[in-house]
């Protein structure tokens, strides 16, 4: 079993980044395996609610059914996979800290047969692309652009001064 966790700070409220990371649209921008997800069913993306991903990891690419398995709105968000070649759940949390948002992500996984010789090998290679993923969500968030576009979509001017002296 491949288990690993990971955290990160970034520097936006707890609500902006629940809500960046739980828009299915947007997580092919920050995961780096993931190439392609959809939604399957209707409604808000709550427990129970099933996606379909696209990924390639280890020079294999795969299908993936995952199923929405806690969704605490600020708080948690958990995926687990159904059904794919490696069965494996990912789980966020998040907690304010300082004006800004710790995630930790916990990610377990079965490599089964085709990988289990090479499990640690599985692991390290997971436990990096997730902490790449991670880092690429932080500097994402943080970045002046989505700063200015955040403040276009709330209504309010871009370009003020936030409270470390960048311009958003």
């Amino acid at each position: 079993m491949v288990k690993f966790e990971i955290e990160v700070t970034v520097e936006r409220p707890v609500e902006d980044v629940f809500k960046y990371v739980t828009d299915v649209s947007k997580l092919p921008d920050w995961q780096s395996t993931l190439s392609e997800i959809r939604r399957e069913s209707n409604g808000p993306l709550a427990v129970g609610a099933t996606l379909v991903e696209t990924r390639k990891f280890l020079a294999r690419r795969w299908e993936s059914i995952l199923k929405v398995v806690a969704c605490e709105p600020n708080r948690t968000f958990v995926l687990e996979s159904v059904s794919g070649p490696m069965p494996y759940a990912m789980a966020y949390r998040f907690e304010g800290v300082d004006g800004g948002t710790k995630i930790t992500l916990l990610g377990t996984g079965d490599p089964g047969p085709f990988f289990r010789l090479a499990e640690p090998l599985v692991g390290r290679a997971a436990e990096r692309e997730f902490r790449g993923d991670l880092e690429t969500l932080k500097d994402v968030l943080e970045s002046h652009d989505y700063l200015q576009r955040s403040d276009t979509r709330n209504g309010t001017a871009a370009g003020k001064e936030v409270p470390d002296g960048r311009l958003a």
